[in-house]
């Protein structure tokens, strides 16, 4: 199957007063569509980083990301936001829900957003039935548990039907068995759509459960066996 991202000789630096850091370091990658693929890493290697890039919130220092048939980092501001909202879902370790607004109505606002919001409610409320939250629609996101909330986000990134949904450290913010439950949830939601899921993680448990992953280690992505992780630490 072909590639669905790829990245091409990607590094990133930042600059920080008169010392600039480099925290990728010509990274290419492929990465398949259809499969699971987790970036595994320490906290401060780049992973989030590294997301944010491909999904365009932020632009390498060099090298280009393509997606689809796409070039990402070609671009201009304006074009990657729409590019994100109509093709990509994310998904947050702190959630990042409007607390203003009810269960429902973060769950359709990519859909308001691009202007396809009456339409998209019914679509909406069987996303949040599939994670067991359709009774809590009209709840507003202060009167959830963190679990509840990140199926919520879960049901958001899902909401406009994309391809690709990308997940940073999705159960980092959750208790053991909380996090276990948000990965299932998340691993079996998109399986069953046919999305390509792209996750970073520090935990050599959340990233066994991927098809294809990775480490990221001093700003080099490598790609690693299941057998080699579990021989880590």
């Amino acid at each position: 199957m072909a590639p669905i991202i790829r990245l091409e000789r990607i590094t990133k630096d930042f600059v920080e007063g008169t010392q600039t850091r480099t925290v990728l370091r010509g990274v290419s990658a492929e990465f398949e569509a259809g499969h699971f693929v987790a970036v595994r890493g320490r906290s401060g290697s780049g992973k989030s980083t590294l997301l944010n890039l491909i999904a365009g919130i932020d632009r390498p220092t060099s090298g280009e990301i393509h997606i689809d048939e796409v070039c990402v980092t070609g671009l201009n501001e304006r074009e990657r936001t729409l590019f994100r909202r109509d093709n990509l879902g994310f998904i947050f370790q702190f959630f990042n829900l409007i607390p203003t607004l009810t269960v429902l109505e973060n769950v359709t606002l990519p859909a308001e957003l691009a202007g396809r919001g009456t339409r998209q409610v019914s679509s909406a409320l069987q996303l949040l039935d599939q994670v067991g939250l359709a009774d809590r629609r009209h709840v507003f996101p202060d009167k959830l548990s963190g679990g509840e909330q990140q199926r919520v986000a879960i049901a958001r990134a899902l909401a406009q039907n994309p391809r690709l949904v990308l997940a940073d450290e999705p159960t980092g913010n959750l208790d053991d068995r909380t996090g276990d439950a948000i990965m299932q949830l998340l691993d079996q939601m998109t399986r069953q759509r046919g999305k390509t899921l792209v996750m970073v993680t520090h935990s050599r448990q959340m990233a066994a459960l991927a098809d294809d992953i990775y480490e990221l280690h001093s700003g080099e992505l490598a790609r690693v066996t299941h057998e080699s992780l579990a021989a880590t630490d």
